[in-house]
């Protein structure tokens, strides 16, 4: 039991090195040529955002896991089976499909995601201003809770 739980902690090891370095490679080449586009403040930001995000994914798969760590690694070996495989059908330099292919699938989920990042952006703006004007009927309630209660006093 102790000999196969060796064995596949090496094993696991030894995947988690490889993606990772293939990771950072890649990571490396795609902040290049997004440095190109974006110019290097923009890139930087953009390599810092994604750091934090994936830092605040580790933070709540730690949150919703607890201390069941067989669900924890479970969870993260899913995630990381689920880039291994968006990155062979997405990115062209390292894709399975043709390159045509993989920049069709890589142009939709790009479309995807600036469709639902415009709609997180609208609808928290639409929360914030019903937030805000929550706020403002609130205030206006409570001054004239005031002004009737002073004039009452008045009065009485």
């Amino acid at each position: 039991m102790g000999y196969a739980m060796v064995n596949t902690h090496i094993a696991i090891n030894v995947y988690t090195s490889f993606t990772y370095t293939g990771a950072n490679f890649l990571g490396t080449f795609l902040f290049a040529r997004y440095n190109k586009w974006f110019g290097a403040v923009k890139s930087s930001v953009l390599l810092g955002m994604l750091g934090n995000l994936a830092q605040l994914t580790a933070a709540l798969l730690g949150i919703f896991t607890k201390e069941n760590f067989v669900l924890a690694f479970l969870t993260a070996l899913a995630i990381k089976a689920l880039a291994t495989l968006l990155a062979l059908f997405t990115i062209p330099e390292v894709a399975v499909v043709p390159e045509d292919v993989a920049r069709t699938y890589s142009q939709i989920l790009y479309n995807n995601s600036l469709t639902e990042y415009k709609m997180s952006i609208e609808i928290s703006k639409e929360t914030l201003l019903t937030i805000l004007r929550l706020l403002a009927f609130s205030l206006v309630i409570a001054a004239l809770y005031v002004i009737y209660r002073v004039l009452r006093i008045l009065i009485g």
